[in-house]
């Protein structure tokens, strides 16, 4: 079942909203931290990775979004063949970026969008991720060229088991996986690009 769009936006924080020089304070959930821990089987779907194909202004479209298929994705493969043919700059706009999905209870958020302790969904570039000491609260600072992620060197994550409110299952987040559309993406963009 599809949800109203402004339910699903509510679900998200952005930090890409975050104006340049402020900051948001976040603690990474796993289940067994959530109200409705009884809904996840384990902690695997409290962090997922969105791989996906992205291009802007192509044709008479902002922006396309494709999932990567991995094994046969005729956008891998054109990737491959650019960097083959020493074309560096059409292989990196080919190529695959990755990111990841994740609930985080809030701790401080320097913009008022959210009040502290709601739970909402991020999505950050695997790169950005990467850079987390995911046991503490993660301090996320929009700055001129992205973010500066650094620990909060006093504040250890503490999360007493099942007081944190309730979590998101991630997997509906993913990109859409659809094989058919992947190919239609792909002709489109061929022959705009």
């Amino acid at each position: 079942m599809k949800m109203p769009r402004f339910i699903e936006e509510s679900r998200w924080y952005d930090p890409w909203k975050l104006p340049e020089g402020k900051s948001v304070e976040f603690s990474l959930m796993t289940a067994s931290e959530a109200n409705n821990k009884a809904s996840f089987p384990d902690d695997g779907f409290t962090i997922i990775e969105d791989v996906i194909h992205e291009f802007h202004n192509i044709g008479k479209k902002p922006k396309i979004t494709v999932g990567c298929i991995w094994r046969g994705c005729p956008f891998c493969n054109k990737a491959r063949s650019y960097y083959d043919n020493d074309e560096t700059y059409l292989g990196n706009e080919f190529y695959k970026k990755t990111h990841n999905i994740f609930n985080a209870l809030i701790v401080k958020d320097e913009t008022g969008m959210v009040e502290s302790g709601t739970v909402k969904i991020i999505k950050l570039d695997r790169r950005i991720f990467e850079k987390m000491d995911t046991s503490r609260i993660i301090r996320l600072t929009k700055v001129e060229n992205g973010y500066e992620v650094n620990a909060n060197s006093k504040s250890v994550k503490v999360i007493k088991p099942g007081n944190a409110g309730n979590i998101y299952d991630l997997r509906p987040y993913r990109t859409s996986h659809d094989e058919e559309q992947i190919i239609d993406d792909f002709e489109y963009v061929m022959k705009h690009i």
